[in-house]
């Protein structure tokens, strides 16, 4: 309240001088919007939380701003934060958690619930081999595999450090999670670091799959019809036989980042199900001459499933161009092609063209493709790319999506889509001022 103006319902008038009541407003908004905008029934005044107890659903006072608030995490006042929104954020209001350090358990579970320490398993990677069993936060095993075996089983596995192992996920539903820099590798040469078979259902969730010392294929899908597997924010990189091969089930990728496969990015095969591949960085892949050559660089789709392959960046990638083209080759007229940014993909030792980015039959509305030029990166160098774009980005890429459905809601940074009208094409959307 503003001294020497007097208070009159929901208004305060006195020499010229007016202020709407904030205990007014908050209590009277939603029927008196003209004397209350919806600014001014944001929180009601207080000097303590006795002066919130009859506040429904904001019960603390922020004694900062005297003003009531659901939780304020600079009190330690959270208890009002649980369920689907246990954590307090910097506006005074519960949220859902975003990463693991946020929650108590060490555990923050996709739908944004902290996980229960008795709902998950916990394998912590160690140079010296464990001999725990339990997997639990305060007895972690050392492989995944271990926990995969425990009983009853648990519907999560938390991976921290660097695991060693070739996992294999067998008619079983399980969510792999992943701290910072966790990572999965094998130093066994044909080897698969993570197979998916049987009836399984696997979600991964950030981790890194692959390190480049052995003869490795990333990740196998071979499931029976009803299986799948979902890759959210996932990095697979640096493995000699290839990045992902799909031979049946249902496979997603999402916002993750294929790269530096010798043997080839992704490839789903003809006997595998529906597909969902959207907003990745999918580059340098496969091998365009010499002993390793590859029939396909960055993606190769065979399946006419009614799949999407819609928004990814797809660059520098190569392959011997005998059969397949380098960048995106996409077979079956059901699948969409929407949306992507085919770059610098290279046919055997010719120069990129941008004739030859994409192949295939798949309908490839508003994709762009380009064999060599400026699109604005944020760094272009072949070594150490970053496909972000930038305000030098030109027309052909920024806004040249076309209008984005539900499911391209957000690019590779989970950043909202579209930013000004209509989708960038590729993974990145440019956040404009």
């Amino acid at each position: 309240m503003i001294r020497g103006c007097l208070l009159v319902a929901s208004f305060v008038v006195a020499a010229g001088c007016m202020k709407t009541s904030a205990t007014y407003c908050a209590r009277h908004g939603a029927e008196d919007p003209e004397n209350c905008p919806p600014g001014d029934a944001a929180g009601e005044t207080c000097m303590s939380n006795t002066d919130c107890a009859d506040v429904a659903g904001r019960l603390v006072c922020n004694l900062e701003v005297g003003s009531c608030v659901q939780c304020n995490a600079a009190s330690a006042q959270t208890t009002a934060c649980e369920g689907p929104k246990p954590v307090c954020g910097a506006d005074d209001t519960c949220r859902a958690c975003i990463s693991h350090i946020e929650c108590p358990s060490s555990v923050c579970l996709p739908n944004g619930r902290c996980g229960n320490e008795d709902e998950v398993l916990f394998v912590v990677g160690s140079t010296t081999p464990s001999t725990n069993t339990a997997c639990t936060r305060q007895s972690p095993c050392d492989k995944v595999q271990k926990a995969l075996a425990v009983v009853p089983q648990r519907s999560y596995i938390k991976i921290s450090g660097t695991l060693i192992e070739a996992v294999v996920v067998n008619n079983r539903d399980v969510t792999l999670l992943a701290a910072v820099g966790a990572m999965i590798a094998n130093s066994a040469n044909d080897t698969t670091v993570l197979a998916v078979t049987g009836s399984s259902h696997v979600d991964v969730h950030d981790l890194q799959i692959g390190d480049g010392n052995a003869r490795t294929l990333g990740v196998r899908l071979d499931t029976a019809a009803g299986g799948s597997l979902l890759l959210h924010r996932v990095r697979i990189a640096d493995n000699f036989s290839g990045g992902i091969s799909a031979v049946g089930g249902q496979l997603s990728v999402l916002s993750s980042t294929i790269s530096d496969n010798i043997k080839g990015g992704i490839v789903v095969r003809s006997t595998a199900g529906k597909f969902d591949i959207r907003n990745n960085f999918i580059y340098s892949n496969g091998t365009g001459s010499g002993t390793n050559t590859t029939l396909y660089g960055g993606v190769l789709i065979e399946a006419d499933a009614a799949g999407k392959l819609e928004f990814n960046t797809v660059a520098f990638n190569e392959g011997n161009g005998l059969q397949n083209r380098s960048g995106i080759a996409c077979y079956g007229a059901s699948n969409s092609a929407n949306g992507n940014l085919a770059y610098g993909n290279r046919d055997g030792v010719a120069g990129p063209d941008s004739a030859l980015q994409i192949g295939g039959n798949c309908p490839t509305g508003t994709s762009f493709a380009l064999g060599s030029g400026d699109l604005g990166f944020r760094n272009p160098s072949p070594a150490t790319p970053d496909f972000h774009l930038t305000a030098l980005s030109p027309s052909t890429v920024v806004d040249a999506g076309g209008m984005c459905k539900g499911s391209n809601g957000v690019d590779i940074d989970g950043q909202a889509r579209p930013d000004n009208g209509a989708c960038d094409v590729g993974a990145d959307e440019l956040d404009t001022p």
